[in-house]
């Protein structure tokens, strides 16, 4: 398993790279919703481009959370071809199943009768606020996605643990009616503790599945002092919390924090994995 960290936009190169990267089609096309991340758009993008051409995995995100209204179809498919994106996410709303699933079929539409360009291979991301609205998603979305992801906001309302979920969906021999299939965690919470059960599973098919996470809190935990491994942030959680503003903080505040931000380096996230719950830098 391999983490993607997110960095305000322009600060891209100051995470750890790790090889697994997550960028949003927002940036990329130019739809800034500040004259910072506007001024940016050119280097956001080469980034992303770079690292993809050397052969990092670079997962195309639309940000449905942090901005609205969502991409359009074609600034999506603009986006995963100037940064040759490994995958992208197929449009979904937050909490709202029946307009994702909807939105997964208009999509699909769209791609078989307008879209002439290669084809980029998706990522559903499951939304509902319950798990019977988290299985019809899955099953509007299974055979179309090689990817899918359960955001942990999702999850948390459904009242479920990812892990668990994607245990369970290995016991019934998902991954192996569906092989390729491959499952990456939409937002990771310190201390990780999904992530980690994931990594360290004895199952060997959801160990396979579950191909990384993201996360924020290596930014914002520097930002506020601390490495991401300090015990204060459990006690603490709104150390952590991404501001309003994260994307728009000028890079000469990353800079200061840059070795802090950084103390979360190895590129294989399993490598740093010495217990189920404990993580050593």
């Amino acid at each position: 398993m391999k983490l993607a960290a997110i960095a305000p936009v322009g600060c891209e190169d100051l995470a750890p790279d790790t090889g697994y990267h997550i960028a949003f089609a927002q940036f990329i096309v130019g739809r800034g919703y500040s004259e910072h991340q506007a001024l940016n758009v050119t280097k956001y993008t080469e980034y992303f481009k770079q690292h993809a051409q050397m052969g990092c995995f670079v997962l195309l995100d639309q940000a449905t959370f942090e901005q609205e209204p969502p991409c359009s179809f074609e600034q999506l498919h603009q986006a995963a071809k100037d940064v040759y994106a490994s995958a992208m996410t197929v449009p979904d709303y937050f909490h709202d199943a029946e307009r994702t699933m909807n939105g997964m079929h208009e999509y699909m539409r769209w791609r078989n009768s307008e879209f002439k360009g290669t084809l980029v291979p998706l990522l559903g991301v499951l939304q509902g606020n319950d798990t019977d609205e988290l299985y019809r998603c899955l099953l509007a979305m299974v055979w179309y996605c090689k990817y899918l992801a359960l955001p942990r906001t999702v999850a948390k309302v459904c009242g479920i643990d990812r892990t668990v979920y994607w245990q369970n969906w290995a016991d019934r021999g998902l991954f192996e009616k569906l092989p390729g299939l491959q499952v990456h965690y939409l937002g990771g919470q310190y201390p990780y503790t999904d992530a980690i059960q994931a990594a360290t599973a004895s199952e060997s098919k959801l160990k396979e599945a579950v191909v990384g996470f993201d996360t924020a809190e290596l930014t914002t935990a520097a930002l506020n002092g601390y490495k991401i491994d300090d015990p204060i942030l459990l006690e603490r959680p709104e150390l952590l919390k991404r501001p309003k503003d994260f994307y728009n903080i000028p890079r000469s505040e990353v800079l200061k924090v840059q070795t802090t931000v950084n103390n979360f380096t190895p590129n294989n996230f399993s490598l740093i994995v010495q217990t189920k719950d404990v993580i050593v830098p």
